[in-house]
């Protein structure tokens, strides 16, 4: 309990740093990063350079994408409810880091969410990397996406309606209810499902990707 609020804690200071960003005031706090994994890891330090490196990360890449105050303090709060249900940490203004996995959410008036600052790999599909199973908010694999890139288990971290499943060939994802009774089998890699489906997505709890 504790952990978990202090990762709450965390978001809401992260929450602040931005806002202060946009005010142009100078900032008065640091956030201390959420831990990468579930929540009951304790938040580890940071540095007094790595907080002010993290800032300006933040700052440039708000003003790169033309981000309004308005449209940056929406897509922070998106992020910061990730951070809370993930444990994660926040690597960009639109991306989470959890263990295991990422979460990216589009930017302000994109229907995709996209990694920023990085050319996409060799074999990535619709932002879905190779080694990745990746689940999306809308069809056609747009709104925020979750990226898998382990074999154990993972809790589905919000509704999704798609998936891509990119990992090596012949890798089947199984899904799973809250109380881990089976629900589906993917297609075997590489395949994809536009339209998975509102019933099935919402019903599963827990992923299993390999």
């Amino acid at each position: 309990m504790r952990a978990l609020i202090a990762t709450q804690v965390a978001a809401a200071v992260t929450v602040a740093v931005i806002v202060t960003l946009l005010s142009g005031a100078p900032t008065m706090a640091r956030p201390d990063p959420a831990p990468i994994g579930h929540a009951q890891r304790a938040p580890s330090a940071i540095s007094e350079q790595e907080g002010d490196d993290s800032i300006v990360q933040l700052r440039r890449q708000i003003e790169e994408n033309s981000l309004t105050p308005a449209q940056a303090q929406a897509l922070q709060a998106r992020v910061s409810r990730v951070i809370a249900r993930t444990g994660g940490t926040q690597v960009a203004i639109n991306q989470v880091v959890w263990n295991g996995g990422d979460t990216l959410i589009p930017l302000p008036g994109e229907q995709r969410a996209r990694e920023l600052g990085r050319q996409a790999r060799a074999g990535t599909v619709h932002g879905c990397h190779y080694y990745q199973f990746c689940t999306y908010g809308h069809r056609d694999y747009s709104g925020m996406v979750d990226r898998i890139s382990s074999c154990t288990w993972h809790i589905s971290h919000g509704f999704f309606v798609a998936y891509v499943n990119n990992q090596t060939p012949g890798t089947r994802a199984r899904f799973y209810d809250y109380y881990r009774h089976y629900l589906a089998t993917s297609q075997p890699a590489f395949s994809q499902d536009a339209r998975f489906g509102n019933t099935l997505g919402h019903q599963t709890h827990y992923i299993k990707p390999c």
